[in-house]
């Protein structure tokens, strides 16, 4: 997991920038909460050095349904097709979230009841930022992060016809060991990863999205991490590697 752009999460997502202005009010902060489905911490001890990782827990949306119908922007065409799973993102204010990215789409969607109704009326787009020829998205939406850019959508979606009973394929969370030096990735994280195809070259695209880090620097023997009901332990740090303990995390617990 190394030489890949990192993101953050667990109340961090928080958008760049946008393609065009929005004004205030035409941007919110919405909160999608993702939860432990399994332990994966099998391995102790664990020796990790720079770039290396070990998986920490399998994770998914709390809460889920899945488009029956296609979601349709006016002049716009489809935004989000049918059969895409979305996670509510606030309930209050009835708005539901694409969980990631699709592959080949530069964008992610959500959907908002703005009337109260209990039918889906409008879409936003997560902003994003683009430098040159790279381009850099959200790929997981996890933890709280802003919408913006309203737009209306061609034909309303009622709640009734989505499907309730379907699953998010869960992903691996892993613990990272970002290296020892370097003023932005260095300590331990916990990240997600995402494979978007293929470049140009034919070499793997993989996305990053990490989440709460613990410098290097701050790291010593003895110390202890809580994350999601388990515990990471410092056994042993040493100047090119850390010896990690990890206790498992709990089924049904929050990631934070």
């Amino acid at each position: 997991m190394t030489g890949l752009p990192l993101r953050s999460f667990s109340g961090a997502l928080i958008a760049i920038a946008a393609f065009h202005t929005e004004s205030a009010e035409a941007k919110k902060p919405v909160t999608l909460e993702w939860m432990v489905v399994s332990s994966l911490a099998t391995k102790n001890p664990v020796t990790l050095e720079k770039g290396q990782s070990t998986s920490f827990a399998a994770i998914a949306p709390r809460d889920v349904a899945k488009l029956s119908t296609s979601a349709d922007g006016k002049n716009a065409g489809t935004v989000i097709p049918a059969g895409t799973i979305l996670a509510w993102a606030d309930k209050e204010r009835k708005i539901a979230c694409e969980p990631n990215r699709r592959g080949g789409n530069f964008s992610v969607f959500c959907l908002e009841d703005s009337d109260g109704d209990l039918a889906f009326d409008s879409y936003y787009k997560v902003p994003s930022i683009t430098w040159g020829f790279y381009r850099s998205e959200y790929t997981y939406l996890i933890g709280t992060f802003e919408v913006s850019r309203k737009n209306t959508l061609s034909k309303t979606i009622p709640f009734e016809t989505l499907e309730k009973n379907t699953m998010f394929e869960p992903i691996t969370m892993n613990l990272v060991f970002t290296g020892n030096n370097g003023p932005n990735r260095q300590g331990l994280s916990f990240c997600v990863t995402q494979n978007q195809g293929k470049n140009i070259w034919g070499g793997s695209i993989n996305i990053t999205v990490c989440g709460p880090s613990f410098p290097f620097k701050e790291l010593h023997d003895g110390m202890k991490i809580s994350q999601s009901g388990g515990t990471i332990t410092i056994v042993r740090k040493e100047e090119k590697t850390v010896i990690v303990s990890m206790s498992a995390p709990k089924p049904g617990f929050s990631i934070n």
